[in-house]
């Protein structure tokens, strides 16, 4: 959701804009979000972030191991992939 806020404000360029500019906005905004479902439903694969990537890697490899940890040890294993200062 940050993400899209973020594009949201860039996207209006003013802090507050007509209502025109604000529709013309959005319908920017669902013409590409209908491009980007298209090309996934025809299987195109959506470029992958390389930092959620490895994230999702790791994390991968800490629940691998599951059945020999007790479920404390694991949530804390799985607590060092995450970086929330990023955020």
């Amino acid at each position: 959701m940050e993400g899209w806020n973020s594009a949201f404000q860039l996207g209006m360029v003013c802090a507050h804009p007509t209502a025109q500019k604000f529709i013309s906005f959005l319908r920017r905004e669902q013409s590409m979000m209908d491009s980007k479902l298209i090309r996934i439903r025809s299987g195109e694969k959506a470029p992958k972030n390389p930092k959620h990537e490895k994230m999702q890697l790791r994390s991968k490899e800490v629940l691998s191991h599951y059945q020999n940890k007790t479920i404390l040890r694991e949530l804390k294993g799985l607590s060092y992939n995450f970086d929330l200062e990023d955020r």
